[in-house]
């Protein structure tokens, strides 16, 4: 497993999106471990479609999942190493980055034509809504 941050983060190249998402995810020393491999980064790229944000959402969970059972230890000449904090820092860059994530979300209203919900109708690959309207009436019967 290889472990590279060359601190030039862009969109472009995949040691770029490495960067990025090392950036975004605070894996930028390797000295702090456990750290995401370069190979963890870039099965989550692939996962995403080259996908930054979510990306690094997914690489931040196993982060985190690395961390969480890790015990507050002391370590001789250099002071306390507290694994907890570091989850908590963790955990405060996830709620940001899922807050991030969710800014270009948009509610969409789909068949707002008749003449659409019919083509709509027509097509027996489109899932069908479960429910339509008018659908418990029969013919002739009136209430």
């Amino acid at each position: 497993m290889s472990w590279t941050y060359t601190n030039a983060p862009d969109t472009t190249t995949a040691a770029g999106r490495r960067d990025a998402v090392r950036l975004m995810t605070g894996d930028t020393d390797n000295t702090m471990t456990p750290t995401n491999s370069d190979e963890e980064i870039a099965f989550y790229l692939s996962q995403n479609g080259n996908a930054l944000l979510s990306s690094a959402i997914d690489c931040l969970r196993t982060l985190m999942a690395k961390w969480a059972p890790i015990p507050t230890t002391q370590v001789d000449r250099v002071g306390k190493v507290d694994a907890g904090e570091v989850y908590k820092a963790m955990q405060a860059t996830m709620a940001q980055l899922v807050a991030d994530a969710s800014k270009g979300a948009m509610p969409m209203f789909g068949g707002q034509s008749i003449a659409q919900n019919q083509a709509w109708s027509a097509l027996t690959d489109v899932p069908q809504p479960t429910f339509k309207r008018n659908q418990d009436d029969y013919p002739g019967v009136s209430l």
